[in-house]
């Protein structure tokens, strides 16, 4: 006796089923039975995007950006920024970024890096600041349905900080005229389990410290709608 099993090939953009409803297996154009973990679903899903500070500029110099704050880590300055509305949820997967800065010969200078949410609205609509358009990390992929900002230079409304999501520090330890050091900060947040966050939310990086510091790097989030995901 021999037992078939049938499959619906279904590789590329994954289907958000029903609670409840029955599926057959998925397989792959080549015939694979095919399985992915949460972060390719919501990848071929067309539901990631990213948003950058800093860049390569012409003669592949690196364009590092100097922290918003213009020193100290400062929340109404944040150096990436993004939101959604209410009807969607905010998923932070992935954050990577390095900083550096010169610090004076003083005891106790410091250098700090924060990633947090606020559960309290979407991004502020005032300040000085850079807008951006996050881009989907498939290409072709639709459109970010929040909005996104990085390096601003005057005062927003300060965010309200729900949750820290990853932190690094440096301060110095030495007393008397040792010279000038550098601080480096680097950040790589990859949760295995992660936040997911009932718009309207949003999510901020700051970096900065004693004395600036620049820094470059890439946020990626995911957003889907709050049907995906019902709360019972």
């Amino acid at each position: 006796m021999k037992t078939e099993i049938l499959g619906s090939v279904e590789q590329v953009t994954p289907s958000n089923l029903g609670e409840g409803s029955e599926e057959t297996v998925r397989m792959t154009k080549l015939g694979q039975l095919f399985t992915a973990n949460w972060k390719e679903r919501l990848l071929l899903a067309g539901r990631m995007w990213s948003i950058t500070v800093g860049s390569v500029a012409s003669g592949a110099d690196v364009a590092e950006v100097a922290g918003a704050g213009g020193g100290v880590v400062d929340g109404d300055q944040p150096d990436i920024a993004i939101g959604v509305p209410a009807g969607f949820y905010l998923i932070p997967i992935s954050c990577k970024v390095s900083a550096h800065g010169d610090v004076s010969n003083a005891d106790a200078d410091e250098a700090n890096m924060v990633l947090w949410t606020s559960r309290a609205g979407n991004l502020v609509a005032d300040g000085t600041v850079t807008t951006y358009t996050p881009l989907n990390c498939l290409d072709g992929g639709p459109s970010f349905p929040g909005s996104a900002f990085h390096t601003c230079t005057a005062d927003c409304t300060i965010p309200a900080c729900s949750q820290i999501l990853d932190y690094d520090c440096w301060q110095s330890s030495q007393i008397g005229a040792n010279g000038a050091a550098v601080a480096t900060l680097r950040m790589n947040y990859e949760p295995k389990v992660p936040q997911i966050l009932a718009g309207a939310c949003s999510v901020y990086l700051c970096y900065g410290g004693t004395a600036n510091k620049s820094g470059i790097g890439t946020l990626i989030v995911g957003c889907v709608p709050t049907t995906w995901f019902p709360v019972v």
